[in-house]
Order: structure tokens, then sequence, then C-alpha cells
């Protein structure tokens, strides 16, 4: 059967627990001992990590398993630390290079890490060849780091920059919300709200974020905030609810970055987002007025289709006859198959 990749779920944990203790009990290998590797621990791994830990799937069973963990000082927080086991009786089957191109790619998108570092035992020459060839470069080698029995073995340092730092910042990007880009949008014009909503309305975003109820993203060119977006796991349009559909929400390009490809870029980010979360279905209402001409012809574009619920005011269908105002409450609902 063909591999899957997915994100790991709590119920995953006694099966990479056991398979972990089982690989740890090669000398070498993990530092850890069968011993300190618990079910209990893995389990607070997953539900810390929320995403950016995957498992290999094949024939109904997990057969490996890879997890970047960020490191939590502010000044650290742009790098991930890599944490990768093939199980016993897969290896040499490419499972570890198919995890590790999720795993840089979820980076990729994540908008959070910049630079991925692993450390390896340097008698692991087959893993070392593998990071080698995703592009990890040896940044340092820490002599006799791992005692096994009474020998010594070396910790070899690699990385990898998954974000070149040296760029001139040309090339748009997407990246999460982080909290000081809270008073940079409150600086910015919007006519329909004031700077103190603004903020408030944003402070509520990062919040939501921080609890995993909302993935916000901004879009960045040279330098500056160009756009933003919204991932909404549980949307408020009872159909989306039903269907557990997240909407794409509150997806804005300013002036200058219109027609330029920008929408596209955002949109496709938070489709991704949507995947890695495993979702199969993403939702998004569109505006019925002139101001929303660019965007319909965007999504559409893109592959949203209505979804047969028909226009709605303020989530509630519309009754023919009865006058409504033609403003952002009157939406048509278009969802798109992510496979």
């Amino acid at each position: 059967m063909t591999l899957t990749i997915r994100q790991a779920k709590i119920e995953d944990a006694p099966f990479i627990a056991r398979a972990a203790q089982e690989i740890a009990q090669v000398p070498g290998y993990f530092c850890s001992l069968p011993s300190e590797i618990s079910e209990e621990k893995v389990r607070q791994t997953i539900e810390s990590l929320q995403d950016g830990y995957l498992v290999a799937e094949k024939d109904g069973h997990i057969v490996g398993h890879a997890f970047l963990e960020i490191f939590p000082l502010q000044s650290l927080r742009h790098v991930a630390q890599l944490n990768i086991g093939v199980h016993k009786g897969y290896q040499e089957q490419g499972i570890g290079t198919q995890l590790m191109e999720k795993l840089i790619e979820w980076a990729k998108q994540s908008g959070k890490v910049e630079k991925i570092e692993l450390n390896v035992r340097a008698s692991n020459t087959r893993a070392i060849a593998l990071y080698k060839k995703l592009g990890f470069n040896v940044e340092g080698r820490l002599k006799n780091r791992v005692k096994v029995g009474i020998q010594y073995i070396d910790d070899i340092l690699m990385a990898l920059h998954v974000i070149n730092n040296s760029t001139d910042h040309k090339t748009p990007s997407v990246r999460s919300l982080q909290q000081q880009d809270i008073g940079l949008l409150a600086e910015l014009v919007f006519p329909w709200s004031t700077k103190q909503k603004t903020v408030d309305l944003w402070t509520r975003y990062w919040e939501e974020q921080k609890k995993g109820i909302r993935f916000a993203c901004i879009l960045e060119h040279e330098g500056k905030i160009a756009g933003y977006g919204h991932l909404l796991l549980h949307s408020e349009h009872p159909p989306f609810q039903r269907s557990n559909v997240p909407e794409i929400c509150d997806l804005w390009i300013f002036d200058n970055y219109r027609k330029k490809g920008m929408g596209t870029l955002l949109m496709t980010h938070l489709e991704q987002l949507a995947r890695q979360k495993g979702y199969r279905t993403v939702g998004i209402g569109v505006g019925l007025y002139q101001d929303y001409g660019p965007a319909q012809k965007l999504y559409f574009q893109l592959g949203y289709q209505p979804n047969g619920e028909g226009i709605t005011y303020k989530h509630s269908h519309v009754i023919p006859g009865k006058n409504y105002p033609v403003d952002d409450d009157l939406l048509l609902w278009l969802t798109k198959d992510l496979n």
C-alpha cells in the first residue's frame, strides 16, 4: 500500500512510544534509554506541538515519526530541533526521506521556522548521508558527547536554513501573526475602524491563535505588511460547522499590492495550513457587490465552488421577496476539495 504522511494524533502516542523504546535498544541510535521514553511524554509532546509532529503510516501501521520542536526562548524561536525515527523493520525503504521532505515543507509553510537543527551520532553514517542529501550542512562536532557503555561517540551538529536571511525581501512571503504585528497593523489605515478597535481586534486574534482556534497569517513584501488572512478552524457559518469545514476569512490585500499574485499566494498558504490540520475541504464566504469582484474571480480560478446553500445574510438564508442590505454580511458561500 502507499505510504501516508499525516499529522500525529493523541491516540498515536502508545504506538510511537513502543516503537521508540524498541529503537532505543540499539546503542547509540537515540540518546534516550528505553526506560526514559514513556507514552505520557510522547502524548505531551504531541499536545504541546499541535502541528509539526508527523507520522508515516503503511498498511494501517505507524512505521515512522518525526517532529520539529521550536526553542522556547524569544531569541531562538526561529529555530526548531529535529527528532526523527523510522521504526524497526521499515528502515531503508525511503520512509525517512519522505518524512523529512514533508517536515521541511511544513517548516517552510509554517511562517515560524527559519532554521532546522539536529544532532546525529558520528557513527550513524547512513543518517548523515540522508541529511546532506536533503540540504543539511555540518555546523559542528561535539567530541565524546554520547556515552554508550564505556565507549564515547561524537555528536555531529547539522542544520538547514529553510529561509535565507540574506535575501533582500523582494520576494513576498507569508508567516504567522506575531504579537509585535498588532502595533504595526494598528498604524495602517482602516477606514471602517479606529486604531484602538484595531488593536482590540488583533489582540483577540492573537489570543485565539495561541489557543489553536485561529491561524492568522501576515503577507509581507519588501519588509512591509502587504495583506493578511485567517484560517478559522471552527467557522461561525452553520453548514460549515455541521460538516467540520474550516473557513478562510478576513482575507485582505492592501491597494498597492493588488493584481500582483499576492492573493493567490496567501490563499495557497491558508489552504496548505488546512491540509496540515487534516482537513479535506475548506470554505470561504464572498460578498456580492462590486468591491468583491476581484475576490470572486480569484476564488473561482482557484477551484472554489458554491456549496449549494445559496446566499445568506448574517448566516441566515435569504428569503425570496424580502429586502436585505447589500453589505459585507450578504454572502455567497464556497468550498474547495483539498484532495
